[in-house]
């Protein structure tokens, strides 16, 4: 029997448009920085990231765990315990004027190659292919810069995202061992 206290998660698959506008970096996503590595990719790694989510090439999921959850997980341990609810709080108020939901356990570095590529932060080229078959050379574009029938593919490839609920903060560290 799953109670309340008891840590759940799940994965699912959304598409690159509901995943910038639910777990963007600050605005979404708080970013531990005492167990979540900063970002490190180089601008090519980012690009090839980029070039394989439009080959349609599913990655591993992006790991999150939801604030609020997490927050009543900790009020049911012990209604005396305040630092990971604490922590949880600051979390949710990060460093911007944003609330976030979400805690980035794993995939930083793939969440920053997609916030980038769609911020027109840095270029990709190749060939690639649209919705309705039609072949797209594209040479150092940004995203902003791309025919409308490859941004749209951009935006519907799909990425899954893991959720753990209920999940106590001291153990989100844990999780990767």
């Amino acid at each position: 029997m799953i109670t309340s206290k008891t840590p759940i998660w799940s994965t699912n698959t959304i598409n690159t448009k509901d995943f910038i506008k639910e777990f963007r970096i600050n605005e979404g996503t708080f970013v531990d920085k005492s167990f979540q590595r900063r970002s490190c990719w180089s601008v090519d790694r980012q690009r090839k990231y980029v070039t394989a989510m439009y080959d349609r090439l599913n990655s591993t999921p992006v790991v999150v765990a939801e604030i609020s959850t997490g927050i009543e997980a900790e009020k049911q341990y012990s209604a005396n315990s305040f630092g990971g609810r604490r922590a949880y709080e600051k979390a949710m108020k990060g460093s911007t004027a944003f609330q976030n939901k979400y805690v980035s356990l794993d995939g930083l570095q793939r969440t920053t190659a997609i916030e980038g590529f769609f911020n027109n932060e840095f270029t990709i080229s190749g060939n690639f292919v649209d919705d309705s078959g039609n072949e797209h050379i594209v040479d150092n574009e940004f995203y902003k810069d791309m025919p409308d029938s490859l941004r749209t593919v951009f935006l519907n490839t799909s990425v899954q995202v893991t959720v753990h609920r209920y999940t106590r903060y001291n153990t989100l560290s844990k999780l990767f061992f």
